[in-house]
């Protein structure tokens, strides 16, 4: 729970959901996109694990008070994040962009 957090509060301290959009981050520069989607895909995966062990009252606590923020806020961030590849794939004219609109589009359903 302690790693989940810290990677949850490291990102949002950088960017706050609100504030994110398809400008933020560059979609090319230094695989900063890349890298940050992977630690949010990386970080709801555990959290989603750690969910599925968790019983009883314990399981109660984990959902309100780590596993919704966590996930909540790091699907907003993927979102975007996603966002931003695919308007910049798009701009290129490449058919990828269709596949992460796809990824966007299962983000916003998650959010739902």
């Amino acid at each position: 729970m302690a790693e989940l957090l810290r990677g949850y509060t490291k990102i949002t301290a950088s960017r706050r959901a609100e504030a994110m959009n398809d400008k933020v981050y560059a979609p090319f520069a230094y695989g900063e996109c890349e890298a940050l989607l992977a630690t949010c895909e990386q970080l709801i995966a555990r959290a989603d694990k750690l969910r599925k062990e968790l019983t009883g009252d314990a399981a109660f606590g984990y959902y309100e008070l780590v596993y919704l923020p966590v996930v909540a806020n790091l699907n907003i961030q993927r979102m975007w994040l996603l966002t931003t590849l695919n308007h910049a794939y798009a701009a290129m004219g490449s058919t990828y962009a269709m596949a992460l609109a796809k990824k966007a589009a299962s983000c916003l359903k998650l959010d739902r």
